[in-house]
């Protein structure tokens, strides 16, 4: 499984693995036990995981290399702390994993959600395929700057169900006066 594939709907739990496309809708699959199926509207927003970025004091930082990041603290030997752990013991171990992250747009919440996701992702993701992408693009050299886009449907203006001509509208218009005078 990749992070290209794996979606949050926004007003929605847990994270959903891409099943199927089409022009209006997603058809998705819950990242859990229940492997629920469901389709969602492009007028719902949702966020590809691949698109997301954490703030630092630097720069912007993938998601993909927070949760690498997240992977060697545990393989080293700290435990992941529960999501509804306290404040102090979630900021400790996100500090640990990302020192530099910006404190003033970083919130708990957020903090929270990647330890949420980690955990739904951790058994599923190839961590080193991910470490893989991160120096495949340092190798090149070349930054490649993806920005957040939700996704919105376009209002479209109703069309009418018939369409008249102008000759056939004059005519329509002398029949309901001549109507109105007789």
């Amino acid at each position: 499984m990749e992070l290209k594939d794996i979606v949050h709907i926004s007003g929605k739990p847990g994270l959903y693995k891409i099943v199927a496309h089409g022009k209006t809708n997603l058809v998705v699959e819950s990242i859990d036990a229940s492997k629920t199926r469901t389709s969602v509207s492009i007028t719902q927003r949702f966020s590809v995981l691949e698109d997301i970025s954490m703030f630092t004091t630097d720069d912007d930082i993938k998601l993909r290399e927070v949760l690498v990041k997240v992977f060697d603290l545990i393989t080293a030997g700290t435990a992941l702390p529960s999501s509804k752990g306290s404040d102090a013991d979630l900021k400790s171990f996100f500090e640990n994993a990302l020192p530099n992250y910006d404190q003033d747009r970083v919130h708990l919440s957020d903090i929270k959600r990647l330890i949420q996701w980690y955990s739904l992702l951790q058994n599923d993701l190839d961590f080193d395929a991910l470490r893989q992408v991160k120096d495949d693009d340092e190798a090149t050299g070349t930054e490649v700057k993806i920005e957040h886009h939700e996704t919105k449907a376009a209002i479209k203006k109703p069309q009418p169900a018939i369409k008249i001509d102008n000759k056939a509208k004059n005519s329509i218009n002398k029949t309901a006066i001549n109507r109105k005078t007789v």
